[in-house]
Protein backbone atom coordinates (compact mmCIF):
# COMPACT_ATOMS: atom_id res chain seq x y z
CA UNK A 1 0.00 0.00 0.00
CA UNK A 2 1.62 3.19 -1.06
CA UNK A 3 2.11 6.07 1.85
CA UNK A 4 -0.33 8.83 1.79
CA UNK A 5 2.34 11.63 1.11
CA UNK A 6 5.23 11.23 -1.64
CA UNK A 7 8.76 10.47 -0.81
CA UNK A 8 10.16 12.75 -3.34
CA UNK A 9 8.43 15.67 -5.08
CA UNK A 10 10.36 17.04 -7.96
CA UNK A 11 8.37 21.06 -8.73
CA UNK A 12 9.04 23.22 -11.64
CA UNK A 13 12.99 21.41 -12.30
CA UNK A 14 14.46 23.16 -15.14
CA UNK A 15 17.98 22.48 -15.94
CA UNK A 16 20.43 24.76 -18.08
CA UNK A 17 24.24 24.72 -19.45
CA UNK A 18 26.60 26.84 -17.53
CA UNK A 19 27.87 30.04 -19.66
CA UNK A 20 26.92 33.29 -20.60
CA UNK A 21 24.07 32.06 -23.02
CA UNK A 22 22.75 29.02 -21.08
CA UNK A 23 20.90 26.60 -23.00
CA UNK A 24 17.49 24.90 -21.26
CA UNK A 25 17.62 20.85 -21.46
CA UNK A 26 15.09 20.25 -19.11
CA UNK A 27 11.87 22.73 -18.52
CA UNK A 28 10.24 22.84 -15.95
CA UNK A 29 9.63 19.13 -14.81
CA UNK A 30 7.43 18.07 -11.90
CA UNK A 31 6.77 15.08 -10.56
CA UNK A 32 5.86 12.47 -7.52
CA UNK A 33 6.91 9.16 -6.10
CA UNK A 34 5.15 7.37 -2.93
CA UNK A 35 6.78 4.51 -1.31
CA UNK A 36 6.10 1.48 -3.03
CA UNK A 37 5.33 3.06 -6.31
CA UNK A 38 7.31 2.64 -9.96
CA UNK A 39 7.43 6.06 -11.90
CA UNK A 40 8.64 5.69 -15.29
CA UNK A 41 9.93 8.25 -17.27
CA UNK A 42 9.83 7.69 -21.07
CA UNK A 43 10.85 9.32 -24.11
CA UNK A 44 13.18 9.73 -26.89
CA UNK A 45 17.18 9.55 -26.74
CA UNK A 46 17.86 12.83 -25.89
CA UNK A 47 14.29 13.88 -24.38
CA UNK A 48 15.97 14.67 -20.41
CA UNK A 49 15.04 11.45 -18.67
CA UNK A 50 18.36 10.60 -17.45
CA UNK A 51 19.46 14.63 -16.71
CA UNK A 52 16.10 14.70 -14.62
CA UNK A 53 16.88 11.49 -12.92
CA UNK A 54 20.30 12.31 -12.11
CA UNK A 55 20.09 15.47 -10.63
CA UNK A 56 17.48 13.63 -8.45
CA UNK A 57 21.18 13.40 -5.98
CA UNK A 58 23.43 16.14 -7.69
CA UNK A 59 24.96 13.83 -10.47
CA UNK A 60 24.74 16.25 -13.45
CA UNK A 61 27.57 16.42 -15.61
CA UNK A 62 30.05 18.90 -15.98
CA UNK A 63 29.08 21.94 -17.19
CA UNK A 64 25.08 21.85 -16.28
CA UNK A 65 23.56 22.71 -13.44
CA UNK A 66 19.47 23.04 -11.52
CA UNK A 67 18.79 26.61 -12.73
CA UNK A 68 14.84 26.44 -11.06
CA UNK A 69 12.69 24.49 -9.39
CA UNK A 70 12.92 22.38 -6.11
CA UNK A 71 13.62 18.42 -5.47
CA UNK A 72 12.17 17.77 -2.05
CA UNK A 73 13.19 14.26 -0.49
CA UNK A 74 11.06 13.91 2.82
CA UNK A 75 11.08 17.56 3.46
CA UNK A 76 14.67 18.16 2.74
CA UNK A 77 15.58 20.30 -0.18
CA UNK A 78 18.31 18.62 -2.57
CA UNK A 79 18.22 21.48 -5.22
CA UNK A 80 21.08 23.41 -4.62
CA UNK A 81 22.29 21.03 -1.43
CA UNK A 82 26.02 21.02 -0.86
CA UNK A 83 28.14 18.00 -1.48
CA UNK A 84 28.18 16.86 2.23
CA UNK A 85 24.53 16.96 2.03
CA UNK A 86 24.09 15.22 -0.94
CA UNK A 87 26.55 12.69 0.38
CA UNK A 88 24.54 12.13 2.85
CA UNK A 89 21.16 11.36 1.10
CA UNK A 90 23.57 8.86 -1.84
CA UNK A 91 23.20 5.17 -0.76
CA UNK A 92 21.52 5.93 2.17
CA UNK A 93 18.75 6.97 1.43
CA UNK A 94 18.51 6.82 -2.60
CA UNK A 95 20.34 3.78 -4.51
CA UNK A 96 21.06 4.18 -8.37
CA UNK A 97 21.48 1.75 -10.68
CA UNK A 98 23.36 3.13 -13.79
CA UNK A 99 22.97 1.87 -17.47
CA UNK A 100 26.31 0.37 -17.53
CA UNK A 101 27.79 -1.67 -14.88
CA UNK A 102 30.89 -2.09 -16.71
CA UNK A 103 31.81 1.67 -16.68
CA UNK A 104 29.93 1.51 -13.37
CA UNK A 105 31.87 -0.68 -11.58
CA UNK A 106 35.28 -0.49 -10.32
CA UNK A 107 37.16 -3.10 -12.88
CA UNK A 108 40.20 -3.62 -9.88
CA UNK A 109 37.75 -4.27 -6.98
CA UNK A 110 36.39 -7.22 -6.27
CA UNK A 111 32.83 -6.90 -6.08
CA UNK A 112 32.32 -8.16 -2.79
CA UNK A 113 34.64 -5.03 -1.86
CA UNK A 114 32.63 -2.73 -3.94
CA UNK A 115 28.72 -3.35 -2.32
CA UNK A 116 30.64 -3.68 1.02
CA UNK A 117 32.07 -0.29 0.60
CA UNK A 118 29.02 1.89 0.92
CA UNK A 119 28.33 -0.30 4.33
CA UNK A 120 31.57 0.77 6.26
CA UNK A 121 31.06 4.10 5.32
CA UNK A 122 27.66 5.18 5.63
CA UNK A 123 26.50 2.45 8.26
CA UNK A 124 29.32 2.37 10.42
CA UNK A 125 29.58 -1.58 9.85
CA UNK A 126 32.72 -3.61 10.41
CA UNK A 127 34.59 -4.88 7.17
CA UNK A 128 33.64 -8.35 8.11
CA UNK A 129 29.89 -6.89 8.68
CA UNK A 130 30.02 -5.13 5.77
CA UNK A 131 31.56 -8.09 3.33
CA UNK A 132 28.56 -10.44 5.07
CA UNK A 133 26.05 -7.76 4.20
CA UNK A 134 27.19 -7.91 0.60
CA UNK A 135 27.46 -11.45 -0.12
CA UNK A 136 23.39 -12.12 1.36
CA UNK A 137 22.95 -9.28 -1.23
CA UNK A 138 24.09 -10.82 -4.05
CA UNK A 139 22.55 -13.95 -3.03
CA UNK A 140 19.42 -12.01 -2.88
CA UNK A 141 19.37 -10.56 -6.28
CA UNK A 142 19.89 -14.43 -7.11
CA UNK A 143 23.78 -14.01 -8.02
CA UNK A 144 24.66 -17.79 -7.75
CA UNK A 145 27.54 -18.89 -5.03
CA UNK A 146 27.51 -15.84 -3.84
CA UNK A 147 30.26 -16.35 -1.43
CA UNK A 148 32.87 -17.81 -4.13
CA UNK A 149 31.64 -15.00 -6.51
CA UNK A 150 31.97 -11.93 -4.20
CA UNK A 151 35.96 -12.66 -4.60
CA UNK A 152 35.51 -12.13 -8.31
CA UNK A 153 36.26 -8.98 -10.60
CA UNK A 154 33.51 -7.18 -12.79
CA UNK A 155 35.15 -8.82 -16.06
CA UNK A 156 34.39 -12.22 -14.80
CA UNK A 157 30.38 -11.69 -14.47
CA UNK A 158 28.03 -11.64 -17.65
CA UNK A 159 25.77 -8.85 -18.73
CA UNK A 160 23.01 -9.81 -16.48
CA UNK A 161 25.29 -10.76 -13.37
CA UNK A 162 27.04 -7.21 -13.54
CA UNK A 163 23.93 -5.84 -13.41
CA UNK A 164 22.69 -7.82 -10.79
CA UNK A 165 25.68 -6.53 -8.71
CA UNK A 166 24.97 -3.10 -9.61
CA UNK A 167 21.60 -3.69 -7.83
CA UNK A 168 22.92 -5.19 -4.92
CA UNK A 169 25.31 -2.30 -4.73
CA UNK A 170 22.69 0.21 -4.69
CA UNK A 171 20.40 -1.19 -1.97
CA UNK A 172 23.43 -1.98 0.38
CA UNK A 173 22.30 0.69 2.63
CA UNK A 174 18.31 0.27 2.15
CA UNK A 175 17.40 3.20 0.73
CA UNK A 176 14.15 4.21 0.77
CA UNK A 177 14.07 5.24 -3.25
CA UNK A 178 16.16 3.52 -6.14
CA UNK A 179 16.85 5.41 -9.14
CA UNK A 180 16.98 3.01 -12.29
CA UNK A 181 19.02 4.75 -15.25
CA UNK A 182 17.93 2.06 -18.47
CA UNK A 183 19.49 -0.76 -16.46
CA UNK A 184 18.24 -3.23 -19.09
CA UNK A 185 18.75 -1.22 -22.27
CA UNK A 186 21.78 -3.49 -23.03
CA UNK A 187 20.85 -6.64 -22.29
CA UNK A 188 19.23 -9.83 -23.92
CA UNK A 189 15.56 -10.16 -24.05
CA UNK A 190 15.35 -12.88 -21.29
CA UNK A 191 18.47 -11.18 -19.34
CA UNK A 192 15.98 -8.17 -18.87
CA UNK A 193 13.14 -10.23 -17.61
CA UNK A 194 15.27 -11.80 -14.85
CA UNK A 195 16.24 -7.88 -13.50
CA UNK A 196 12.67 -6.40 -13.89
CA UNK A 197 11.45 -9.65 -11.81
CA UNK A 198 14.00 -9.01 -9.32
CA UNK A 199 13.49 -4.79 -9.45
CA UNK A 200 9.68 -5.65 -8.90
CA UNK A 201 10.25 -8.58 -6.00
CA UNK A 202 12.48 -5.99 -4.09
CA UNK A 203 9.94 -3.25 -4.71
CA UNK A 204 7.20 -5.29 -2.93
CA UNK A 205 9.44 -6.77 -0.34
CA UNK A 206 11.31 -3.53 0.55
CA UNK A 207 8.29 -0.88 -0.41
CA UNK A 208 10.76 0.66 -2.34
CA UNK A 209 9.84 3.63 -4.36
CA UNK A 210 11.24 3.41 -7.90
CA UNK A 211 11.64 5.66 -10.91
CA UNK A 212 12.53 3.99 -13.74
CA UNK A 213 14.07 5.73 -17.22
CA UNK A 214 13.67 4.04 -20.15
CA UNK A 215 12.65 3.96 -24.00
CA UNK A 216 11.15 0.91 -23.76
CA UNK A 217 7.38 1.26 -23.54
CA UNK A 218 7.26 -2.69 -22.83
CA UNK A 219 8.90 -2.36 -19.46
CA UNK A 220 6.97 0.71 -18.39
CA UNK A 221 3.76 -1.63 -18.98
CA UNK A 222 5.18 -4.39 -17.14
CA UNK A 223 6.35 -2.60 -13.93
CA UNK A 224 5.09 0.98 -13.80
CA UNK A 225 2.14 2.55 -12.18
CA UNK A 226 2.58 5.97 -12.98
CA UNK A 227 4.70 7.49 -16.61
CA UNK A 228 5.77 10.71 -17.43
CA UNK A 229 6.54 10.80 -20.83
CA UNK A 230 9.03 13.20 -22.16
CA UNK A 231 10.26 15.40 -25.22
CA UNK A 232 12.34 17.72 -25.97
CA UNK A 233 13.25 18.45 -22.43
CA UNK A 234 8.87 18.55 -21.36
CA UNK A 235 7.14 16.17 -20.09
CA UNK A 236 3.94 16.19 -22.17
CA UNK A 237 1.82 13.54 -20.41
CA UNK A 238 1.46 12.01 -17.25
CA UNK A 239 -0.80 10.02 -15.23
CA UNK A 240 -1.63 6.24 -14.47
CA UNK A 241 0.08 3.68 -17.11
CA UNK A 242 -2.85 1.79 -17.93
CA UNK A 243 -5.25 4.97 -18.57
CA UNK A 244 -2.30 6.52 -20.88
CA UNK A 245 -1.29 3.26 -22.55
CA UNK A 246 -5.27 2.47 -23.49
CA UNK A 247 -6.26 6.00 -24.05
CA UNK A 248 -3.08 8.93 -24.86
CA UNK A 249 -3.97 12.32 -24.94
CA UNK A 250 -1.10 13.62 -26.91
CA UNK A 251 0.26 13.14 -29.96
CA UNK A 252 3.79 12.45 -29.13
CA UNK A 253 2.43 9.55 -26.73
CA UNK A 254 0.57 8.36 -29.47
CA UNK A 255 2.90 8.34 -31.72
CA UNK A 256 5.51 6.60 -29.10
CA UNK A 257 2.47 3.62 -28.22
CA UNK A 258 1.99 3.06 -32.60
CA UNK A 259 5.55 2.45 -32.81
CA UNK A 260 5.70 -0.14 -30.21
CA UNK A 261 5.74 -3.83 -31.48
CA UNK A 262 4.95 -5.67 -28.67
CA UNK A 263 1.88 -3.37 -27.71
CA UNK A 264 -0.06 -2.10 -30.81
CA UNK A 265 -2.65 -4.19 -32.09
CA UNK A 266 -1.11 -5.83 -35.08
CA UNK A 267 -0.95 -4.08 -38.92
CA UNK A 268 0.74 -4.82 -41.49
CA UNK A 269 3.24 -1.65 -41.11
CA UNK A 270 4.37 -0.54 -38.06
CA UNK A 271 4.29 2.97 -37.52
CA UNK A 272 7.00 6.26 -37.19
CA UNK A 273 6.90 9.29 -36.11
CA UNK A 274 8.28 11.52 -38.99
CA UNK A 275 11.24 14.14 -38.10
CA UNK A 276 13.62 14.76 -35.16
CA UNK A 277 13.33 16.10 -32.17
CA UNK A 278 14.35 20.21 -32.01
CA UNK A 279 17.52 21.20 -30.85
CA UNK A 280 17.48 22.50 -27.32
CA UNK A 281 19.74 25.67 -28.23
CA UNK A 282 16.31 26.67 -30.96
CA UNK A 283 14.04 28.98 -28.41
CA UNK A 284 10.53 27.38 -29.19
CA UNK A 285 7.18 28.81 -29.45
CA UNK A 286 4.08 27.28 -28.43
CA UNK A 287 4.29 22.70 -28.77
CA UNK A 288 7.98 21.70 -29.25
CA UNK A 289 6.12 18.74 -30.69
CA UNK A 290 4.04 20.22 -33.56
CA UNK A 291 6.86 20.03 -36.58
CA UNK A 292 6.36 16.71 -36.07
CA UNK A 293 2.70 15.82 -35.69
CA UNK A 294 -0.26 14.92 -37.68
CA UNK A 295 -2.93 16.89 -35.58
CA UNK A 296 -1.26 20.14 -35.25
CA UNK A 297 -2.38 23.86 -37.15
CA UNK A 298 -1.85 27.31 -36.13
CA UNK A 299 -3.30 27.19 -32.45
CA UNK A 300 0.14 25.24 -31.89
CA UNK A 301 2.68 27.59 -32.50
CA UNK A 302 1.44 30.94 -33.36
CA UNK A 303 -1.39 30.77 -31.42
CA UNK A 304 0.99 30.94 -28.21
CA UNK A 305 4.06 32.81 -27.88
CA UNK A 306 5.01 31.20 -24.73
CA UNK A 307 5.57 27.30 -23.89
CA UNK A 308 2.33 25.19 -23.47
CA UNK A 309 1.43 24.51 -20.06
CA UNK A 310 0.80 20.73 -18.68
CA UNK A 311 -2.84 21.37 -17.87
CA UNK A 312 -4.63 18.67 -15.37
CA UNK A 313 -7.88 17.23 -16.17
CA UNK A 314 -10.19 14.31 -14.78
CA UNK A 315 -8.99 13.71 -11.26
CA UNK A 316 -6.16 15.69 -11.51
CA UNK A 317 -3.88 12.78 -11.79
CA UNK A 318 -3.62 13.17 -15.43
CA UNK A 319 -1.67 15.77 -17.25
CA UNK A 320 -1.30 16.35 -20.92
CA UNK A 321 0.74 19.61 -22.63
CA UNK A 322 -1.73 19.81 -26.08
CA UNK A 323 -4.51 21.70 -26.93
CA UNK A 324 -5.49 19.13 -29.00
CA UNK A 325 -6.54 16.08 -26.62
CA UNK A 326 -9.85 15.50 -27.80
CA UNK A 327 -8.95 15.53 -31.39
CA UNK A 328 -6.33 12.96 -30.37
CA UNK A 329 -8.84 10.88 -27.93
CA UNK A 330 -11.25 10.83 -31.36
CA UNK A 331 -8.37 9.23 -32.87
CA UNK A 332 -7.63 6.60 -30.48
CA UNK A 333 -11.15 5.99 -30.18
CA UNK A 334 -11.48 5.43 -33.86
CA UNK A 335 -8.07 3.48 -33.87
CA UNK A 336 -7.11 1.46 -30.94
CA UNK A 337 -3.79 1.20 -30.07
CA UNK A 338 -3.12 -1.20 -27.59
CA UNK A 339 -4.10 -5.01 -28.01
CA UNK A 340 -7.41 -5.54 -26.38
CA UNK A 341 -8.01 -2.21 -25.37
Amino acid sequence: MAAEHPLLTVQGLTISTVGPNPVTLVDDVSLSVQAGQTLGLVGESGSGKSLTLRSLIGLLPRGVEVSAGSIDFEGRELAGATARDLRAVRGRQVGMIFQDPMTALNPVMTVGAQIAEAPRFELGLSRKAAYERAVGLMSEVGIPDAARRARAYPHEFSGGMRQRVMIAAALACSPRILLCDEPTTALDVTTQAQILKIIESLRVSNELAVVFVTHDLAVVAQLCEQVAVMYAGQIVEAGRTAEIFRAPRHAYTLGLLRSAPDLVVSRDRLHSIPGLPPDPAQASRGCRFAPRCTFSDALCTEGNLAPLPLLSFGSGERRCRCVHQDVVARSVEEEPVIKDA
